[in-house]
């Protein structure tokens, strides 16, 4: 997935981009996206009233959303898109835009589908992105079927809990244990889609297989059809426990794209009996060789989609890395798609 541009669609509709938080005509059936105002030149005057030199300020994200807020359809927007909230993304954490989305709660009353973060790499690296506890932001939307976040900086789902969410979308570049954690303790009985960039412990992506059993055990999320746990540094070890895991039993689809994966874990999926019921399969923008997607195709006959495509695989040298002392690889020569 390219971060070098904005969504185009989310949560199955077309994001229509606002100016200055302006609604358009139609707002029902399509997904509202707003930023931070456009730069605009500003006069400014000393105390005395005489005139200064112009100066370029930037229209704050709360006073967008307030004229989002203020607009009669306001209450029938189903998808919102939240772009950039700051010119200093490294800095200003989504604190503010958070609040502000919870006081809202009460007008945007039809809100099914909510993004935070919509912002290219141009905008801000996916590491640099600052977030913060958005727990009780998804908790405060009771219709939300969709939610997403982009940037594992100081991210946290705390207490999450709810009944209607179906997709879970986190994008990072690291994204931090306790976050995941957050996600293994969730009570969301709807959910059916899980997405977890995992990203790499250089950019504070710390977390281990070991989070994630309560995932992998397939009991906390009993309704779970699409797990996707993309960008891991430790894709080898992940994959190896996936391959006996639980959860396979009722997934539908298994993404593992987007990491370090090598021949060496995605053999476990040969013989995983879990792996043989999937429809499909994605071990993409990896690198396995050619050879091992062949194997694949032949062990695992029945799943219709084995998506192996990748260009890491002529870049990577095995005789760079050296063991550490668990046995695994130090992948001195292997990376995540998308890290900083």
């Amino acid at each position: 997935m390219a971060i070098g541009r904005h969504k185009t669609h989310f949560a199955g509709r077309e994001v229509i981009k606002t100016t200055g938080g302006l609604l358009p005509d139609k707002v029902a059936g399509v997904a509202i996206r707003i930023e931070a105002g456009s730069v605009r030149k500003v006069k400014r005057a000393d105390a005395q009233g005489r005139p200064l030199e112009y100066t370029y300020e930037r229209e704050s994200f709360a006073d967008v959303f307030a004229r989002l807020l203020s607009h009669p359809q306001a209450a029938h927007v189903e998808a919102l898109v939240i772009g950039r909230w700051s010119d200093e993304m490294f800095e200003d954490g989504s604190e503010e835009v958070a609040a502000l989305l919870i006081q809202a709660a009460p007008t945007l009353t039809g809100l099914k589908a909510l993004f935070i973060g919509d912002v290219t790499y141009e905008e801000s690296e996916i590491s640099w992105i600052i977030q913060s506890d958005l727990g009780a932001l998804v908790r405060a939307y009771p219709r939300l079927e969709v939610f997403g976040a982009r940037g594992g900086n100081r991210l946290r789902l705390s207490d999450l809990r709810h009944d209607a969410l179906e997709e879970l979308i986190i994008e990072a570049g690291g994204l931090p244990a306790a976050c995941v954690r957050d996600v293994a303790a969730a009570h969301l009985p709807a959910l059916r889609t899980l997405e977890l960039w995992l990203g790499t412990d250089e950019y504070g992506g710390d977390s281990t297989v070991e989070d994630l059993q309560p995932i992998l055990s397939g009991k906390l999320f009993p309704h779970l059809r699409a797990l996707r746990l993309r960008n891991c540094q430790y894709a080898d070890a992940l994959a190896r426990a996936l391959a006996l895991a639980p959860v396979l039993e009722g997934l539908q689809a298994l993404d593992l794209s987007m990491g370090t994966l090598c021949d060496r874990g995605a053999e476990a999926f040969l013989s995983s009996p879990g792996a043989a019921t999937l429809y499909e399969l994605d071990l993409s923008d990896n690198v396995l060789s050619p050879e091992l997607h062949e194997r694949l195709r032949e062990a695992l006959p029945e799943v219709h989609r084995i998506l192996t495509a990748n260009d890491k695989f002529d870049e990577w040298d095995p005789a760079e890395e050296e063991e550490d002392e668990d046995g695994e690889p130090g992948y001195m020569s292997r990376y995540v798609t998308h890290s900083e």
